[in-house]
C-alpha cells in the first residue's frame, strides 16, 4: 500500500492486523512527530455486499466510536492513549465510491513499543516464556481492566 492519507493529518503506512472486528494500520501522525495506529471496521458493505445491511454498517460504526469513548475513559498503562477519531473516506479505495465510504470512523491511537501479548506469553521474541507468577500478574489486569470496561 502506498501511503494513503487520512485527512490532513495522517499518513497511513501500511496494514499491521486484520482481525474479526477492525483492520489496524501503521500512520504517522503528522501534527505531532510520533508513530500512531489506526483501527478501522473491518467489514463493510463493499468489503462483503451480500452480508451487511444498513443496520450492521450502523452498528459496526457506533462500535468503534465507543471504543474511541472508552480509550478516552480509561487511558492507563495497559491501554493505548486515545490521539483521535477521525471521520473519512476509506483511503483505500477509488474516489468514485465517494458517499459509500464518507464518514467512516477511523479510531486513532498510541502506537505502543513491544511485542504482542501472544508473543511475550510464548516467549517467541525472546526464546523462552515468562515466569508463570508475571503471566498470572498479566492475566489479573487484563482480567481487572476488562471487568471496568464492562461495568462502565
Amino acid at each position: 500500500m502506498a501511503h494513503a492519507r487520512l485527512s490532513d493529518r495522517f499518513c497511513l503506512a501500511g496494514i499491521l492486523a486484520i482481525g474479526g472486528q477492525s483492520i489496524i494500520f501503521h500512520a504517522r501522525d503528522e501534527a505531532h512527530p510520533r508513530q500512531a495506529l489506526v483501527a478501522r471496521m473491518g467489514w463493510l458493505p463493499y468489503d462483503r455486499p451480500a452480508s451487511f445491511g444498513e443496520a450492521q454498517i450502523i452498528a459496526s460504526r457506533n462500535r468503534i466510536r465507543r471504543e474511541a469513548d472508552l480509550l478516552r475513559q480509561f487511558g492507563g498503562p495497559i491501554l493505548p492513549a486515545f490521539h483521535a477519531l477521525v471521520p473519512a473516506g476509506n483511503p483505500l479505495l477509488p474516489p468514485e465510491w465517494g458517499a459509500l465510504v464518507e464518514g467512516e470512523p477511523f479510531l486513532v491511537m498510541e502506537k505502543v513499543p513491544g511485542v504482542s501479548l501472544r508473543d511475550w506469553i510464548h516467549g517467541s521474541h525472546r526464546g523462552d516464556a515468562p515466569p508463570v507468577r508475571e503471566r498470572e500478574r498479566i492475566a489479573r489486569e487484563l482480567a481487572r481492566t476488562a471487568l471496568e470496561l464492562f461495568r462502565s
